[in-house]
This record gives structure tokens, sequence and C-alpha cells, in this order.
């Protein structure tokens, strides 16, 4: 797919948007940037045109999906759109617009965080504090955020690949388990985790993993347990979580079809006798989702090749 923008026009009070506004607009060109780069990304070469009518005063801007160097365009981060940078387009009334007109949007990656028993807020803890929590089976647990618009991809997360490699700690199974808060009727709260159901949840006359799947997703599950394979201790030292880029079962994507990328997060585990707290770098990591909104009337949508 290749990835393009939707900007809307709005006439003046007297005049419409009619064909030869639209040939104005595109004739008055606009200017796409990704706040780290100082290169335009550039209309699509590869198509017959660079834009086409949409309807109702919209016109849809395709951009190449990369860039001289082959590297993709679109990725994390922030890009601003500047429309008529230096010439005016006029409506049907010859109403002039505004020249340099920007509007700004992200773009960002589906993401995953270690929440338990050490977590971005609490980034060291004392390994006994956690073997008492664990009870002689180490674990780690991970909570998964979709991109704005879409849920997670329940089979991608519980089939059996890796979704990051993990050094300092015991070696924990590829299938987690989906965990759930259930408060009680005294208002205290527990986690249980969310067995495969055994009736038909989402109605197709099977009962599958699909089921399990629609059950996670009716409940907003987005927690998970990894539990070591084979019985152990937590023990102090730092703990690294290299999450994995999604390919075949390996990572994971959110509905959208967004897919994880590969990056480092460094935990710690310290005896009582220790008094630092390792730091750690940000697990935040965004890349590009379709269906961002630009701020007023521009609207866009990008998807990996």
């Amino acid at each position: 797919m290749i990835p393009y923008l939707d900007v809307r026009l709005v006439a003046s009070t007297s005049g419409e948007i009619d064909d030869a506004t639209l040939q104005s607009f595109a004739t008055s060109g606009a200017t796409l940037l990704r706040k780290d780069s100082t290169d335009p990304i550039v209309a699509d070469s590869t198509g017959l045109k660079s834009w086409i009518s949409l309807g109702a005063g919209k016109l849809r801007l395709f951009f190449n999906p990369k860039d001289a160097n082959n590297a993709p365009n679109f990725k994390a981060g922030i890009y601003t759109l500047t429309v008529a940078p230096t010439t005016a387009w006029q409506d049907s009334a010859g109403a002039a617009s505004e020249t340099n007109k920007s509007f700004s949007f992200e773009l960002v990656d589906p993401t995953a965080e270690v929440t338990s028993p050490f977590s971005d807020n609490r980034p060291s803890v004392d390994v006994h504090v956690a073997n008492q929590a664990a009870a002689g089976t180490v674990y780690i647990d991970l909570v998964y955020r979709a991109t704005p618009g879409a849920g997670l991809d329940f089979q991608s997360i519980l089939d059996d690949g890796q979704e990051f490699d993990l050094a300092g700690m015991a070696a924990v199974a590829g299938k987690p388990k989906p965990i759930a808060i259930v408060v009680d009727d005294s208002g205290l709260s527990s986690y249980t985790v969310v067995e495969k159901p055994t009736t038909d949840v989402n109605n197709d006359g099977t009962v599958d993993d699909k089921d399990w799947y629609a059950l996670l997703a009716n409940r907003g599950v987005t927690q998970f347990r990894y539990t070591a394979t084979s019985a152990a201790d937590f023990a102090p030292g730092k703990v690294s979580v290299t999450f994995k880029a999604y390919s075949g079962e390996e990572g994971w994507r959110d509905t959208g079809g967004n897919g994880s990328v590969a990056e480092l997060d460094d935990l710690g585990l310290r005896s009582r006798a220790s008094s630092t707290s390792k730091a750690r770098p940000s697990s935040c990591s965004p890349r590009a989702q379709a269906g961002r909104s630009t701020s007023a009337c521009c609207r866009g949508a990008v998807s990996s090749t």
C-alpha cells in the first residue's frame, strides 16, 4: 500500500470546491517533513498520479514509501504537512487560501513494557521480595498496548514463539498466561488467569482459540505472565529484556497489522544490602500506524509495505 494523506479543503462563503480548485491546490504544492529530518518526503512517483479526488472537497496525496537510499520514509515520529508553502490555492469564487499552513500528526508503534516484578516506575526491586511473590517459579509480567484504533492480536502473543529475549534470569515459556484484575465483594483486587473458555464466545458455531481471543478482548486483557520453564529463584543482578520485531511467531502485532519493533529494556534485582537502583532507558518506540489524524482538516494513513 502506498502511504497517503487525505486533505479536506474548505471553500469561502461564496465559493465551492470544484475540480479547478483541486487542481489549484495540487499545483500550490504540499511539503511533508518528519521532525528529525530535513529532507521532505516527496510525492509518489511510481503511480500515474500523485493525488486523486475523493469527492466532497477531499483529495488524497500519495507519498513515496522509501527515500532515495531505499530506507522507509514513514516510521516513528512527529510529522508536519505544510500546504501551499509559497503559492495560495483558490476556490471557485477566486478566494485565495492562506499560504504556508501547517498541520502536525504523530505515527506510533504498538508497545510492550515489563510491569512485574519490576517496572518502568520501579526498575530495581529487592530480590527477596520478588522471590516471595514468585514462590519458587520466577516470572515476568508484560503489558501490551496496541496503536490507536486497534486492539491486540492475541494469537500473535499466545503462540509458541518468543516475544522477547531474556538475560539475567531463568528462561521463560514463549506462551504466556493472560492476566485480569478481579475485584471481590469486599473491594479487594487480585490477579487471575483467564483460561481458555469451553463455550462459543464469538457465536461462530465452533469452540476454539478464537473464542479465547474474543473473551480476552471483551475483558480488555492487556497483561500477560511468562513463567520459567523450570523451578528457579530470582538472583541479584541486571535483567535484560530485548523485545523482538514481529516476524512469523516471533514478536507480536496488533489488529491493525502493526508489528512490534526490536528494543532493549534493562531492569534490576538487588539484594537487601544494596542501595543502588539501576536506571533504564525508555521502552517507548513508536512506528507507522494506519488511520492517524492530523489536526484541523488534515487526515492520513500510512501502511507498511
